[in-house]
């Protein structure tokens, strides 16, 4: 978890995050594995512009997760569904 939320410091330095809200991101994303948690820092990281807010990173830890199981992201699910319905 630690190494996780420095680098999403390192990589969005103009975020200044006080200790309070570091243990609000510690407590809030505590019950993600390890491995999935840092895949989803690294699409925030790659995707955002932004530090990503918790909602954003259990978000995209979902994704991970359902991809793993064989499931579309929401994305894929949308352009699936919008593909079906035109024909």
């Amino acid at each position: 978890m630690k190494a996780v939320l420095e680098q999403l410091i390192a990589a969005f330095p103009e975020t200044k995050l006080k200790p309070d809200t570091l243990k609000v991101y510690t407590d809030k994303l505590s019950d993600l594995p390890a491995d999935v948690l840092a895949r989803a820092a690294h699409v925030c990281i790659c995707t955002q512009k932004w530090f990503p807010k918790i909602s954003e990173l259990r978000e995209a830890a979902a994704d991970i997760i359902m991809q793993g199981r064989g499931y579309p992201t929401a994305d894929d699910a949308w352009l699936e569904l919008k593909a079906v319905v035109r024909g």
